[in-house]
């Protein structure tokens, strides 16, 4: 074993810069923040073969002194803190003293600087390990100047783990963002081999906040996505959520700040996912622009070499608090999903799903659930109220409210109108239903297969109809050809679009509620059928398709039964809570009173 020994500075200064800088991206993050902290508000950023060759970062900050200019480089040396309260109450991005001195470790450094009261700038110049710097005068605006050439020129081994320069400027162009949503009263380009790539325009106002959001996560970002704005005592949580049925289309998109700082702490992740999957099940991933604001001593950042992630000080209390913020933003905007009613002057056609769609005229349909109720439509004399049904729906999706007074009562929670309370769910597939004392277990799959026979049956509203990219062909008999030829017209009147040739037929389109179903077997299934019938009318056509969809595989949450019990409550209110023959199927009555009697007598 080799003896004990204190490590050459040299040494010392390449497992630092190993810790800070593990690519171009991670020079770039500390070096803007760096201008932040200066309070810069234009910061222009040039890059060139991915920030291997060069990393030139411009801003108009507040500038460095000339007696400080050479200081700036040494290790550990910073104007953000000077004492551990200090280290306790950290509000600037930077605070170590590392940055400037482990990137000047691993390549050729530049750093041009003048102030407000200087009338000149200085500039000084590092390379590798060298220890001595010189500063001369230069010609330079207010604010800094930094060139980083050649980086990990003095570590081959470092090399060899870059990838290519687009890959590397994917991870710079990244970190821009992030500080794009992080600031928007900072205007920032990014340049890459003398092309300009991005430009963020500063925005001052909060309703001019969208233009900088449009630009960095796109059009369709904003045009879908609800804004939130949640607070208790110090915490505070705005931002942005994706909508439930756009979650597929932004799965990249999860940015979030904690006191403006990028942070990714697994507490806050925790809460965010456990929240989108109560409103929306096990299969949906968050989308999201957060910005989590609390007491800078609440909060330890000096936990990660690259200050990524954090710790609270009170972690239970924080994660439930985004937790219901989030699931109160995603319910309050259940009405916008839930169902309208239209009138009865339209005829039965059918829509591609992917065509834009009339409101003004009533021709929209929306869904309701986000993973069995793909096609939602409601007939009515009277045009429905959204404003007062969605009243109703929040009162009945109503949470404890984190800002109850203490003599204030929890108001009773899901009450479903012809159905009664919805108590639980039994093995997640069965709701328990209470109304006059009466307890009853119902059938969540038998419920979802008569609201989807429901909702093929309305007249006057037009079907949603999916368009499969690839239509799928199948090899059928003579019979079958003949078959197909009569009930052609029928077909596509629900939305099946086929085509006959010779011995195949081509399938093109289904009603959207069979999407997610596998329609190699749907074509098979459905010439069986249509063999077996001897007289096919629309509506045994419908129950056969609504009931093609299986619903018994499918795990229900407390959230999915009350959508689609107070769905089926609007479009068939005959269903009420009885002991009648025609929802046999659907509930059972529990005997309570005997239960009771089997406790008493023991």
């Amino acid at each position: 074993m080799l003896p004990i020994k204190i490590l050459s500075p040299q040494l010392i200064s390449q497992i630092s810069a190993g810790e800070v800088v593990d690519r171009p991206a991670s020079v770039v993050k500390e070096l803007l923040e760096n201008s932040l902290d200066a309070g810069a508000t234009r910061i222009n950023i040039e890059i060139e073969k991915g920030g291997t060759k060069l990393i030139y970062i411009r801003d108009n900050g507040c500038g460095i002194p000339k007696s400080e200019l050479a200081m700036a480089l040494e290790r550990y040396a910073t104007s953000k803190i000077s004492s551990l309260e200090d280290l306790e109450n950290i509000i600037s991005f930077g605070f170590r003293g590392e940055a400037l001195a482990a990137i000047s470790a691993v390549s050729r450094l530049t750093l041009t600087s003048r102030t407000s009261e200087q009338d000149e700038g200085w500039q000084s110049y590092i390379e590798g390990n060298a220890t001595k710097i010189m500063l001369k005068p230069v010609a330079h605006p207010i604010g800094t100047s930094l060139k980083i050439f050649d980086l990990f020129y003095n570590t081959p081994a470092r090399r060899k783990f870059m990838r290519t320069d687009k890959t590397e400027f994917m991870h710079i162009d990244a970190v821009i963002r992030h500080i794009a949503l992080a600031r928007f009263d900072v205007t920032i380009s990014l340049s890459h081999n003398g092309k300009l790539m991005r430009q963020y325009h500063s925005v001052s106002e909060t309703v001019h906040f969208k233009k900088r959001l449009r630009t960095v996560c796109g059009i369709n970002f904003v045009r879908h996505a609800l804004r939130i704005d949640r607070g208790y005592n110090s915490l505070s949580l705005n931002g942005w959520l994706a909508n439930w049925n756009t979650l597929y289309k932004f799965m990249n998109l999860k940015y979030c700040y904690v006191n403006g700082r990028m942070i990714n702490d697994h507490v806050i992740n925790h809460a965010i996912k456990q929240a989108y999957q109560t409103c929306f099940g096990d299969n949906r991933q968050a989308s999201y622009v957060l910005y989590l604001n609390l007491e800078p001593n609440q909060i330890d950042v000096n936990v990660h070499p690259a200050k990524r992630e954090i710790r609270f000080y009170q972690t239970r209390f924080v994660h439930d608090f985004i937790y219901q913020a989030i699931v109160k933003t995603l319910q309050s905007t259940i009405a916008i999903h839930s169902p309208i009613i239209y009138s009865n002057n339209q005829k039965l056609t059918c829509q591609p799903i992917n065509h834009p769609l009339d409101i003004k005229n009533n021709d929209c349909t929306q869904s309701l659930s986000s993973r069995i109720l793909d096609s939602s439509t409601e007939v009515s004399d009277q045009v429905f109220n959204i404003k007062v049904h969605q009243q109703k729906l929040n009162k009945i999706l109503l949470l404890p409210s984190m800002h109850l007074k203490k003599d204030e009562k929890i108001p009773e929670i899901c009450y479903i109108p012809n159905f009664g309370r919805l108590l639980s769910i039994v093995q997640k597939r069965y709701a328990l239903l209470e109304q006059n004392e009466i307890f009853q277990l119902l059938s969540l799959a038998t419920a979802a297969c008569l609201l989807q026979q429901t909702q093929f049956q309305i007249k006057g509203v037009k079907i949603e109809v999916y368009y499969l990219l690839i239509p799928i062909t199948s090899e059928i008999t003579i019979k079958q050809q003949a078959i197909i030829d009569i009930y052609t017209e029928l077909l596509s009147l629900t939305g099946i679009n086929v085509k006959k040739e010779d011995r195949y037929i081509t399938l093109f389109s289904v009603p959207f509620p069979l999407q997610k179903q596998n329609l190699q077997f749907f074509i098979p299934a459905l010439l069986d059928y249509l063999e077996e019938q001897k007289n096919i009318s629309i509506s045994s056509l419908i129950e056969w398709l609504a009931n093609y969809v299986n619903f018994k595989d499918i795990q229900w949450n407390q959230y999915e039964a009350i959508l689609l019990l107070e769905e089926l409550s609007y479009l068939r209110p005959e269903l009420l809570i009885s002991h009648s023959s025609n929802t046999s199927c659907l509930v059972k009555t529990i005997d309570i009173e005997k239960a009771i009697k089997a406790l008493q007598n023991e």
